[in-house]
């Protein structure tokens, strides 16, 4: 009788030392998932910080794992800070997911990332097997909110990811079913050596942690289409053709034989103008456009007898001023501006007087001109039609010897047909 409890204590303790089987990685990862999300509060926001091994590749599949099943499980409700997030912060603060990292760095690291709990802990060799140990520790107080600790038996993935030799083996546990894998061992000679796990399954191996690590990556949202993003550009560009009503009033100052003439009157050539712009978008409804056109002026005039007649060609480039008003509604833009312009002479004006001939240079001119234009979106930019007028506030002037003569001035009218592209995105108001 004496022997009866030293019996018993020694059936115990048999009895509890195989109560906890070995079980694989992934299983073990598993079960420590579905501990953390009934252990911790709901709604609470957590952080995988890092899980201390030799084995960085070890370390990352944990992390990487870990997280997905607490995202991907129906029953959580915790949210997990983004492993991007975590990366930047270690650049930061220098420290290694694989690697030990203190209480105090830990809670610094949770508290910067605005998280109330930290998830780590360890894996370690033991014996032929593996310890995984996983902590929780409250960022504010920095208790233990929880703590699970699981024996790992060697596997297929484990062999991989530490780079040791693995041979299936039989559990020689009372009552333990065997551990295999799904991949059957290689057939090898009496006396070889174990195969590396790479060696044995390469390309099961490869794809198995390529699978892993697929679906462990945390996948970011992608933001919502900003619809009205081509309407809060800070610069547009865009170009135009014309085709332009030129009218012309002719300067009779009856003193210079040369350019000189005693008709008076309107004279209309019509043309195609061509036009570039820079519009710069102050705000949503005002903008500061500056334009670049080339125009060419072609005056010709006969007075009572056909061979007394007066031809007058130039060309310039029109660099247009304008303050301009912007309205959105919907795909559409509606806009009217008005501003100043200045001619900047090109060549020499060419001017024929029956059958004599000469060039002269002209000044430059200034004018003024106003006008709207109704656009739609059309792919990345705008699609407009413009109408629009001006005139000149003064006659075009050949510089001559002795004085400035004045020859005629342009008044137009025309209609074109553009598109315009925006850069440099405005934030929103």
């Amino acid at each position: 009788m004496k022997k009866l409890p030293f019996v018993l204590f020694l059936i115990a303790c048999r009895f509890f030392s195989f109560a906890q089987e070995a079980i694989t990685l992934d299983k073990a990862i598993q079960n420590g998932a579905l501990y953390l999300i009934g252990r911790l509060p709901a709604d609470s926001k957590v952080v995988i910080l890092n899980f201390q091994s030799e084995h960085p590749k070890l370390s990352d599949y944990i992390i990487e794992e870990l997280t997905t099943n607490m995202v991907n499980d129906k029953n959580s409700s915790l949210v997990v800070v983004d492993r991007q997030n975590l990366e930047l912060l270690q650049q930061e603060m220098v420290f290694q997911m694989s690697g030990e990292v203190d209480d105090e760095t830990a809670q610094a690291i949770g508290k910067k990332l605005g998280a109330q709990t930290i998830i780590s802990g360890s894996i370690v060799p033991l014996g032929d097997d593996y310890r995984l140990r996983i902590r929780a520790i409250e960022v504010q107080t920095a208790r233990i909110a929880g703590s699970q600790n699981t024996t790992i038996v060697m596997d297929l993935i484990l062999a991989a990811l530490t780079g040791t030799p693995y041979t299936p083996r039989p559990s020689t546990r009372p009552g333990a079913s065997v551990i295999t894998q799904a991949q059957p061992e290689p057939e090898k000679p009496a006396e070889s050596r174990p195969l590396d796990p790479v060696e044995a399954e390469p390309d099961a191996v490869a794809s198995a942690i390529r699978t892993r690590a697929e679906q462990a990556a945390p996948k970011p949202t992608p933001p919502p289409k900003d619809k009205d993003a081509w309407k809060r550009k800070a610069l547009y560009i865009g170009g135009r053709v014309a085709y332009s009503d030129h009218s012309y009033t002719l300067f009779d100052d009856g003193g210079s034989p040369t350019v000189g003439g005693h008709g008076l009157g309107d004279f209309g050539w019509n043309k195609l103008d061509y036009t570039g712009y820079l519009s710069f978008q102050f705000v949503q409804a005002l903008a500061l456009q500056v334009e670049f056109s080339y125009v060419t002026d072609t005056v010709s005039v006969t007075y009572s007898s056909p061979e007394y007649r007066k031809d007058y060609t130039s060309s310039s480039l029109m660099i247009p001023v304008l303050l301009k008003l912007t309205l959105w509604p919907g795909y559409f833009l509606i806009q009217g501006y008005g501003g100043a312009y200045y001619s900047l002479p090109l060549e020499k004006l060419s001017y024929k007087e029956g059958t004599h001939s000469d060039t002269f240079t002209i000044s430059p001119s200034i004018g003024w001109t106003a006008g709207g234009s109704l656009g739609v979106k059309l792919g990345f930019g705008v699609f407009y039609v413009d109408a629009r007028v001006g005139d000149a506030l003064g006659y075009t002037k050949i510089n001559g010897d002795d004085r400035d003569v004045r020859t005629y001035k342009r008044f137009f009218a025309s209609y074109s047909v553009g598109f315009e592209f925006g850069l440099i995105t405005r934030k929103k108001r």
